[in-house]
């Protein structure tokens, strides 16, 4: 064994090498590609720096920077009082927080940039499965128009880089594959202990990839079955020892799991229907088709014909089969577990719609066929991402109110000099603290929300410099206070 400066030596000279290869790649593709993958990169930026510049903060990603992100690496790996900590990217995300930007930039640009990476990875991954550069850049156009890509580019959250580390993976994998030949284990094994380490729901990825690439691996004899359990139980090690500090304070593994579940039930609650119908709400969500019924399970159902029609020809039907467990994934965790689960949870599901929609085109020889098949739905996908998320009828505007109201009040307390507030809602109290944060300005909230820090019910009698009071709500302040902003969701008092 090599000391473990060497190692480290060993693997920085590696990561060196990997990105002279990428970069080499890059220079020997024909300039219409190159063209095309600048155009590409072009639409993602114009249209996520819209976003980044008029959505508002959203309530989650303003807990992440604020408990999490801003603190420092120490509380982002030891303190997980919420599952809106994200480890790995609240890790990466720290790295951007001290950059003399506004808080709104500081939150988003880690994601953004990892949006360019999982470009560039899946963009390899594509032409790597379909061999054809042109259907490739389709595919990611397809793919950064589904709502895990279009939503989580933006926003600081880490369901990003938990789809860039599957992409990686993938890749990994299915070069090793072409070339008849081991991958690199420690950095296979790694990139799953990185994405258990972003969000443990990565644990259905992993499920799913390890066994079906371990019997491929060993079929072909490049892997001895012993050396891939080991492979298998080091990964398991490894995540265990990196979420130990967080049961620890949690106060143990039961209420560890709690945390995870954020107030859903771990049992089986739901019938079989409830859940299918779950996973199916889950695909329609990430086609940005939220209220439609049939669409999730027409667009599966022709992506899976698309992905057997890929395995026919290429004669990889275990890889094929992976990739319809990976599809079909929102559904069979539903059905399997009979809870609710979010859907962003299986944002990686996403990676496998693009191919086998292209695939559709394999039943057919002409190769023009197939171009023109995928440059509509590509077309398509665009035109549907642009219609929700940059158009007012974005399909979760009502959160989207209450986010631009709580940035809206935040900035209305500074300047009125509030120190001291009270909240009808909790919603808002994330997004004023953190305004409050980076101003560098003390704020002490109360607020009805049950089980928050300084909860309190409102008594008349009590003073407060602000009080927000939800507008449906027939509560209203005593006389000492006035109205002094009013949103169409929220009131803004004034003592």
């Amino acid at each position: 064994p090599l000391p473990g400066n060497q190692r480290l030596a060993n693997m920085l000279k590696m990561m060196v090498n990997r990105c002279q290869r990428e970069l080499a790649y890059w220079k020997a593709l024909p300039p219409s590609v190159k063209i095309a993958l600048l155009m590409l990169v072009g639409f993602y930026l114009a249209t996520r720096l819209y976003m980044l510049i008029s959505v508002p903060l959203e309530r989650d990603e303003s807990m992440s920077y604020y408990y999490f992100i801003k603190p420092g690496p120490l509380v982002a790996t030891t303190y997980y009082p919420y599952p809106n900590n994200h480890p790995l990217y609240s890790l990466w995300a720290w790295l951007f927080s001290g950059l003399p930007l506004p808080v709104v930039w500081k939150i988003r640009l880690p994601a953004l940039v990892m949006g360019w990476v999982a470009i560039w990875l899946a963009f390899r991954l594509y032409t790597m499965v379909l061999r054809r550069r042109v259907l490739a850049i389709l595919c990611v156009a397809m793919l950064i128009s589904l709502f895990p890509f279009g939503r989580f580019s933006v926003y600081g959250r880490g369901y990003l880089l938990q789809l860039a580390i599957a992409l990686l993976l993938l890749l990994f994998y299915l070069r090793a594959l072409r070339r008849n030949e081991a991958p690199p284990w420690f950095w296979v094994a790694l990139l799953h202990v990185f994405g258990f380490y972003t969000l443990p729901t990565f644990l259905y990825f992993s499920a799913i990839c390890l066994p079906f690439m371990g019997w491929l691996f060993w079929q072909r004899k490049l892997v001895s079955l012993q050396t891939y359990l080991l492979h298998a139980l080091a990964i398991g090690a490894m995540v265990v020892l990196l979420y130990l500090p967080f049961i620890i304070t949690c106060g143990g593994w039961q209420a560890f799991k709690a945390v995870v579940y954020s107030g859903y039930s771990p049992e089986p609650v739901w019938s079989l229907a409830e859940s299918l119908a779950q996973g199916k709400r889950g695909w329609n969500i990430f086609l940005l088709r939220p209220r439609e019924e049939l669409t999730a399970y027409g667009v599966l159902v022709a992506a899976t014909l698309g992905l057997l029609a890929l395995g026919r020809r290429r004669g990889q039907w275990l890889t094929t089969a992976m990739a319809i467990t990976l599809l079909w994934l929102p559904m069979l965790a539903h059905l399997w577990q009979r809870h609710y689960i979010p859907e962003r949870a299986f944002s990686f599901a996403i990676i496998v719609l693009p191919p086998g929609l292209a695939g559709i085109g394999w039943f057919w020889q002409s190769g023009k066929l197939r171009l023109i098949l995928a440059a509509a739905m590509a077309l398509v996908f665009s035109l549907n991402y642009s219609r929700y998320f940059l158009a007012p009828n974005y399909p979760f505007g009502q959160e989207r109110t209450l986010d631009a109201s709580a940035a809206i009040f935040a900035q209305t307390l500074l300047s009125s000099g509030a120190d001291t507030i009270y909240l009808h809602d909790g919603w808002y109290r994330p997004v004023i603290e953190m305004y409050f944060h980076e101003a560098g300005r003390p704020l002490t909230v109360f607020t009805n929300s049950t089980g928050s820090p300084n909860y309190r019910v409102y008594q008349a009698a009590d003073h407060y410099d602000a009080v927000i009071i939800r507008s449906h709500t027939p509560l209203v302040p005593a006389t000492t206070y006035r109205q002094k902003m009013m949103r169409p969701d929220a009131i803004l008092y004034r003592y």
